[in-house]
């Protein structure tokens, strides 16, 4: 049933191309292209008066004839006996133009007078901008025509064809024929009688019997000029239009038959065959190829499939229409090389975890070169076993393609759909409570599709559990971190962690110390133990220390889950002779002038100390020696430029009372 729907489509196509027959009752042809001369063979030329040549529709020099619109034409003479034909086509590619803006008046191909009668393809008076093909007595006193459905616009190339015959007349215009505006005049339809025999063919001009005042010349181009003693078909119209098909007419066997494809290609890839023969009147009508493996093919443009590697010699046969049958024929080698074959396998993996990818690729003649992946979500990889991490859980495609070392770098793909499992999302809350409680938490962890059904927590210190919402009671206050580790029932199985850093809190415990003396205009650094839950001092301060310079009676206010603590100290002023000195800034340049930071002071300090912290708060010197140096023999490497804040704290023994020194400054280094 196949091949007998491939005969059938083949001979509808072999009837198309029949009925393209250009140069069948070919009277004339003209190309304008310098001269008025026929280009058909049968020597019907023209005489030229005043059109000067110009550029075609393909931009071509001197390839069409311009016509003035006053006094310019191309004359035939008596060549076309109207009234002995049954049917006339006349075929032209028309640019009309303004004269300066006046009317161009009916005018374009004609064979006759408008005084005796005449057929006619051409423009209307401008003033409407229509086509038209028109058979017509003396004085249109009968007539028969066809105009275009759309008004032209001037500066345009327009393809136009009129057809002939005793029972009407059509118009095609571009390709497309002309149906919305027929009609005529007169008692009856005219026949091609209606022509003189003895009237002239010719081309821009109208001539008026009489009166050449009244006569009519067309302003524009003319170019390829067809006349046939006979009607062309629509497919012949249309072959004309669409393929720009001009007045050089070939001999009808000048037939080269070629056709191109890719030479070399791979097994199992399939080969595209594009013909390329040539035949001056386009009319090819069979094709026949042999592959060379015993398949062939009809097609002008075939596919064909090689299912095994070697040297094939493919063979093209072509035929035109021509009674005669001309023939011609091309042969050409195909080189078909192997190809590998393609196979991967993969361990799965969940959300945030690698995916390994193996290959397990083969080729029985050459080594493989090249591995390409796609791993369905957007990235690849060039590696032979590559790993892979996917952000999201779903379906995945992953292709690989692998290549052999040969010319062709011959290829073959595998393609497997893989699925990555959602990991859930690990959470937990926590009660607080105090030292000697037991302390709960609850498991808030989150999935998707595949439930969780492993839960590992450990305490921070050296307890554990594998219950879902455990409850665990630690052996002493402090800071301890909780991981929680969840797993779910995918296979493999997806995991995540949740980890928090929780406390266990102390009963409150606030002690300032004793009452203090401190020196008029300093400060001193009132503080308890830090990390016990919530202070409050009375002027609001909300820290473990509060810096007070005058004085008074300060409380502080310390609670937790567990209670709250309140302590007192009372702060005295006194005169003090005893000071600090230090500057705000040094240059440790080894110059000998100002390299170091050191602290001086007027009295004796039963106790010293003094910290330098870099700007993330951590220690980078610490000493109690009231001799210090900074930096202690240190390159100048060793710090860079910028501003170091540092805390002192001691006592200065004044005639035998004690008096509390903490301050708080910075020091810049600069270099």
């Amino acid at each position: 049933m196949k091949r007998i729907i491939f005969i059938f489509f083949f001979f509808i196509q072999l009837a198309v191309r029949s009925q393209i027959q250009l140069d069948s009752s070919l009277f004339a042809c003209y190309p304008l292209n310098g001269n008025p001369g026929d280009s058909s063979g049968n020597g019907y030329h023209g005489t030229l008066y005043g059109a000067t040549p110009s550029t075609d529709r393909f931009n071509n020099s001197n390839s069409c004839y311009f016509f003035d619109g006053v006094n310019d034409f191309i004359d035939v003479g008596n060549v076309l006996n109207v009234p002995a034909q049954t049917a006339i086509t006349v075929c032209m590619w028309m640019y009309p133009m303004l004269i300066n803006g006046a009317i161009n008046r009916n005018v374009g191909i004609h064979v006759g007078e408008k005084a005796k009668g005449h057929l006619a393809l051409r423009m209307q008076d401008e003033s409407t901008h229509y086509f038209q093909a028109l058979l017509t007595s003396a004085y249109s006193a009968n007539s028969r025509w066809t105009r275009s459905n759309q008004p032209y616009t001037d500066n345009n190339w327009y393809f136009l064809v009129g057809v002939y015959t005793n029972n009407y007349v059509k118009l095609y215009v571009n390709g497309v024929q002309q149906t919305t505006n027929t009609g005529g005049s007169g008692p009856s339809n005219p026949t091609l009688s209606v022509v003189p025999s003895t009237e002239d063919l010719r081309f821009a001009q109208l001539p008026v019997w009489n009166s050449p005042a009244a006569e009519h010349f067309f302003h524009g181009k003319l170019d390829d000029i067809r006349i046939y003693t006979r009607e062309l078909n629509q497919t012949e119209i249309t072959y004309l239009y669409q393929k720009n098909v001009t007045c050089a007419t070939p001999e009808p066997c000048q037939l080269s038959a070629d056709f191109s494809t890719q030479l070399s290609i791979c097994e199992g890839d399939t080969s595209s065959f594009t013909d390329l023969s040539i035949d001056n009147l386009n009319n090819i009508v069979k094709w026949k190829w042999d592959f060379g493996d015993g398949g062939s093919s009809f097609s002008q443009n075939p596919v064909h499939y090689y299912s095994s590697p070697g040297q094939y010699k493919v063979k093209l046969i072509v035929e035109n229409s021509f009674s005669q049958g001309c023939l011609d024929s091309v042969s050409k080698t195909i080189l078909v090389y192997n190809k590998p074959e393609a196979k991967f396998s993969y361990t799965g993996a969940c959300v945030g975890d690698e995916s390994a990818f193996k290959d397990l690729s083969a080729d029985s003649i050459r080594p493989l070169t090249k591995w390409t992946w796609d791993f369905g979500d957007g990235s690849g990889s060039s590696a032979r076993n590559p790993n892979h991490l996917y952000k999201n859980s779903g379906s995945y495609q992953v292709v690989l393609i692998v290549e052999n070392g040969n010319s062709n770098h011959c290829s073959d793909s595998d393609t497997m759909t893989i699925a990555i499992g959602e990991a859930p999302i690990a959470e937990f809350t926590f009660d607080e409570v105090c030292v000697g409680n037991e302390m709960s938490f609850n498991d808030n962890s989150i999935y998707t599709n595949n439930p969780i059904v492993v839960w590992n927590w450990t305490f921070g210190d050296v307890g554990t559990s594998n219950i879902q919402n455990p409850s665990y009671l630690f052996g002493e206050s402090g800071e301890f971190e909780v991981i929680l580790n969840v797993q779910n029932n995918n296979n493999p199985p997806c995991t995540d962690a949740d980890t928090q850093l929780i406390r266990v809190w102390d009963y409150p415990n606030v002690d300032l110390g004793p009452d203090q003396f401190i020196c008029v205009g300093r400060n001193v650094l009132l503080s308890t133990e830090k990390n016990q839950g919530k202070y409050v001092w009375n002027d609001s301060t909300r820290s473990n220390f509060r810096m007070v310079g005058n004085e008074g009676t300060y409380w502080v206010r310390v609670s937790n889950s567990c209670g709250f603590a309140t302590d007192t100290v009372k702060v005295k002023e006194e005169l003090c002779q005893c000071k600090l000195y230090y500057p705000n800034s040094f240059t440790p340049n080894k110059d000998n002038l100002n390299d170091v930071f050191k602290v001086e002071t007027n009295c004796t300090l039963k106790y010293f100390q003094i910290s330098i912290f870099n700007r993330w708060g951590d220690v980078i010197f610490e000493s109690e020696d009231v001799k210090f140096t900074w930096p202690e023999g240190s390159t100048d490497a060793d710090i860079m430029s910028g501003f170091y804040p540092f805390r002192i704290k001691g006592f200065f023994d004044e005639q035998g009372q004690l008096f509390k020194i903490e301050e708080l400054g910075t020091v810049q280094v600069l270099r």
